[in-house]
């Protein structure tokens, strides 16, 4: 492609030495990055690219949702959370359809060599040549930023999507302590959900996007701890004892402290 969609997945090819970049399962830092063949076609080969102001872009794994960045002079992928000045890339066209992508803050041109490395932002040979080639058939990105907000009955949930062109919905599951997940939710068309089936303890969501083409590994998870605070608690000697550090905005240990103590106790929450 010569226009790059932010809803389109893409395997990143290299002119040069026909290979594409890779994500390594599971793996972290500058062994997270690979260079595979031209007919690698998996999650660990699919990449999208989030628009970051003009021909920049943030290049997120389809795999686990990890940035391509830059440490020390090796390309590595981060945790998503640290998305920033660091994970940014501008994409310069060469001719062709072919591009020039080059890490935002040093400069430095991604390579393949055939191992994937920078070279200095001068050099123009095929090695730091590549192509967006476009992924069709493959399931949405996973749904990111997934945050959690509890209330006394009930839990707000927010993410964001990828904007996928054949996104159908998104689905919510939920794991109380630990139980396995359920899905609770299905074919919700919002970035959001609120849970209102009252629980007490701790629980663990994530959400997955859902599309013409299949559905999305998981976004990360949150964890929220619901209490189930009851003013009739009888609250011992012992008791306060054990709790003299648990205090409220007043910096005052009161019975609410003690009735909130040892309600989360009881429900399992940290």
């Amino acid at each position: 492609d010569t226009v790059i969609r932010s809803d389109t997945p893409y395997h990143i090819h290299n002119r040069g030495q026909s290979r594409r970049v890779a994500a390594i399962d599971g793996a972290t830092g500058a062994a997270a990055l690979t260079v595979g063949t031209r007919y690698d076609l998996g999650e660990d080969h699919q990449w999208i690219l989030e628009p970051a102001g003009g021909s920049r872009y943030h290049i997120r794994s389809v795999l686990d949702g990890r940035l391509l960045s830059e440490s020390n002079g090796t390309p590595v992928l981060v945790p998503a959370e640290l998305e920033g000045p660091s994970t940014i890339f501008s994409l310069t066209q060469s001719q062709y359809g072919w591009f020039y992508l080059t890490h935002a803050a040093t400069g430095q041109r991604l390579r393949s060599t055939p191992s994937l490395t920078f070279a200095p932002g001068s050099r123009t040979n095929n090695d730091t040549q590549w192509r967006f080639i476009p992924v069709f058939e493959g399931p949405p990105g996973p749904p990111r930023a997934l945050t959690a907000s509890a209330s006394i009955n009930s839990v707000e949930l927010n993410w964001a999507d990828h904007g996928f062109r054949d996104l159908t919905g998104f689905r919510v599951s939920r794991a109380i302590g630990n139980a396995a997940p359920i899905v609770i939710a299905s074919d919700i068309t919002v970035s959001s959900y609120t849970d209102t089936d009252f629980i007490v303890g701790s629980a663990t969501y994530s959400v997955t996007a859902l599309g013409d083409t299949g559905e999305s590994l998981p976004s990360d998870s949150v964890a929220v701890c619901l209490l189930d605070i009851d003013n009739d608690k009888v609250v011992s000697a012992s008791d306060i004892t054990a709790a003299a550090s648990v205090v409220d905005s007043d910096d005052s240990l009161n019975y609410l402290d003690l009735v909130t103590f040892f309600d989360a106790i009881e429900a399992g929450c940290p």
